[in-house]
């Protein structure tokens, strides 16, 4: 199989910077030092290891997260290449495609002998942690807090602050500081959610802004704290039952939010979304009332927080 492969990718590709680069956004270029000169080949996937920046948790990747990849490529081949630069003892370092080569290796251990096709690349630490940004950057399959570490990883080893890291990316600094609110609010909530992949920036940067004065983008402190509204955001965390995201998220938002006149609890989902409202008559009757925005929500995740606002209501 081997001499097929190589066969039908002879070790030099004529691959362009498009080629390399799927999306235009952010614009990146290759630092003039250490040259750019791709080359494609099949090896062992075992040859590979994986750069230690690299935005995917290659730890937490499941068989049951890679299957359908590993199955493609059984039935297809390999589409797209894995990004490597080759180290001192010749071994291969993986920048950009993680997931292509676990799925390999699985299906190598399965007894399926396919080989890795890789992309070899010369480049820094620069030009790595930006090609990876580029590659990553649509990439929906990319949990918040994975891309929250990588950033985080660009910034204590190369970039040194926000500003510096999101020049690089081509992105916003307020783009970068918001995703890593998925990191800050571990501090506060980490304890409470079963599974921090879900975390979304959404729900981290809307708790985080409760926590520190609106132009603080660092870590709460002391000076910035506003006393008793970060007091009671604590207390509200403190008296959340744990379980998912969702759940946990859902349970502050409903503690935390403005009460209604007629003491009634807003139906909310994680962005923010009121889908109606649950209230209880003088008689102790229950009315939950559903508005036109429920209709373009699951049906689980409606009922999810139909049950968070219930348990607020009867809290209460």
């Amino acid at each position: 199989m081997q001499d097929y492969q190589n066969e039908m990718f002879p070790d030099v590709v004529g691959i362009t910077d498009a080629d390399m680069i799927p999306d235009p956004k952010p614009e990146f270029t290759l630092s003039a030092t250490p040259a750019f000169s791709p080359k494609s080949l099949f090896v062992d996937a075992e040859k590979c290891v994986v750069w230690q920046h690299t935005a995917r948790d290659a730890d937490k990747l499941v068989d049951a997260d890679i299957r359908p990849l590993a199955e493609s490529i059984k039935a297809s081949g390999q589409q797209v290449p894995v990004r490597v630069r080759r180290l001192e003892d010749d071994r291969l370092e993986i920048v950009a495609g993680v997931r292509r080569w676990k799925a390999v290796r699985l299906l190598n251990d399965e007894g399926y002998p396919v080989k890795l096709l890789v992309q070899i690349v010369q480049m820094d630490e620069d030009a790595a942690f930006r090609f990876a940004a580029a590659e990553n950057g649509p990439r929906s399959d990319l949990t918040p807090i994975e891309r929250a570490r990588f950033y985080q990883a660009a910034i204590d080893h190369q970039y040194h602050t926000g500003k510096a890291c999101a020049d690089a990316f081509g992105l916003h600094k307020a783009s970068i500081s918001r995703v890593l609110d998925v990191l800050r609010v571990l501090k506060f909530v980490g304890k409470k959610i079963d599974d921090h992949r879900a975390i979304s920036a959404a729900q981290a940067s809307w708790l985080m802004s409760l926590l520190r004065n609106v132009n603080d983008e660092a870590d709460p402190t002391d000076e910035g704290l506003e006393g008793d509204r970060y007091a009671e955001v604590i207390a509200a965390i403190d008296a959340a039952a744990a379980g998912s995201a969702a759940e946990v998220f859902g349970q502050l938002r409903q503690a935390l939010a403005p009460s209604h006149k007629d003491g009634g609890i807003d139906i909310v989902v994680d962005d923010d979304t009121i889908l109606g409202s649950i209230t209880r008559s003088k008689s102790g009757a229950v009315r939950i009332a559903i508005g036109p925005e429920a209709g373009s929500v699951e049906l689980p995740t409606l009922i999810a927080s139909i049950r968070v606002a219930l348990t607020t209501l009867r809290a209460g």
